[in-house]
């Protein structure tokens, strides 16, 4: 196809979707909507930049923050470094991983980890620490940092020859803060999951996520994003620390944002959470904050023996963070 007639094509389809937004949302999967995404990063990827698989750029210490929003950061952080972005190659965590972890090898690499959706990709790393394991607040549902950065310092120790790679589950859902807690609650979404992996009955209500408040109108908006930035913080303030320890090139970035009713740019209907394949601006640039240091001789060697994760147990970890629905 020419550039005339995929300028036409992609004119005519955006014509469509501003007629009728409302029909967008019910067509994800069909051709219109794959069409559309494909127009959708085609604007996108011209104003900021093609998506980058953030894992194979230069660094000693990755530090992945789930679901981090890159103006978010850009207001929030104030750490000593050089702040830029990354387009990300997915809009959501298991996209991500697919796009930057699945077909690849990173036997120079540790993975340190509070995202349970790892542990599939245990073979593609050096070695895997799944600190959600151990880690895990049962009050909180989710892993906060504090284990995280424990667990990256005790790698650094045990692989001095290895590249780090850190992935924390804040400011990801559900919000841990103080301010969160008395005014959202801990609202996971799947504060129940555990109880249905054990077999018992849940209501919908047992299911019910931040977002589903804030679009229900039980908190505002100023309170998600309040509690959303609180969350960064605390991801930050453990970071903070971190970076006086570790040697080495170290930067922070995120797999993908989060939308808070933006509408997903460039067509006018309002995006919640962090859906796959959506090629919005929200979702997919993210924060790449540098922070220099004396950089380490990295060696590749093959993976460590590991037993693996039950996946019953690897599923009840993530529908207790949110996850209900495979993609996300």
């Amino acid at each position: 196809m020419s550039n005339r007639a995929k300028a036409r094509s992609v004119s005519s389809v955006f014509r469509r979707a501003l007629d009728n937004p409302r029909a967008i949302p019910g067509a994800a999967g069909s051709l219109a909507r794959a069409r559309l995404n494909d127009a959708f990063e085609t604007v996108l990827y011209a104003q900021y930049g093609r998506p980058t698989n953030q894992l194979t750029e230069d660094w000693d210490n990755l530090l992945v923050l789930d679901a981090c929003r890159y103006d978010t950061f850009a207001t929030v952080a104030t750490l000593e470094g050089d702040l830029d972005y990354r387009i990300s190659p997915g809009s959501a965590t298991l996209e991500w991983l697919a796009n930057a972890v699945s077909d690849r090898t990173y036997h120079d690499t540790v993975c340190v980890t509070a995202q349970p959706r790892l542990a599939r990709y245990e073979s593609q790393f050096h070695a895997v620490d799944h600190v959600w394991d151990r880690g895990w607040d049962e009050e909180l549902k989710v892993t906060p940092p504090g284990p995280v950065v424990d667990g990256i310092l005790a790698a650094r120790e045990e692989y001095p020859n290895k590249r780090l790679y850190a992935h924390f589950m804040q400011p990801h859902t559900p919000y841990i803060g103080e301010f969160a807690r008395e005014h959202v609650g801990i609202r996971t979404g799947d504060a129940a999951g555990r109880d249905r992996a054990m077999g018992e009955e849940v209501s919908d209500e047992d299911w019910y996520h931040a977002i589903d408040a804030f679009e229900d109108g039980k908190i505002s908006k100023g309170v998600l994003l309040k509690a959303y930035a609180e969350n960064l913080r605390l991801a930050l303030d453990a970071v903070e620390g971190l970076l006086e320890t570790l040697d080495g090139k170290t930067v922070i970035t995120a797999d993908h944002g989060d939308l808070f009713g933006e509408r997903a740019w460039p067509v006018p209907w309002r995006g919640f959470d962090h859906p796959p394949g959506v090629p919005a601006l929200k979702l997919r640039q993210v924060p790449w904050f540098t922070v220099d240091g004396e950089r380490r001789r990295v060696t590749s060697e093959d993976p460590r023996a590991s037993g693996g994760m039950d996946d019953d147990y690897v599923s009840e970890r993530l529908q207790q963070l949110g996850y209900v629905e495979e993609g996300t």
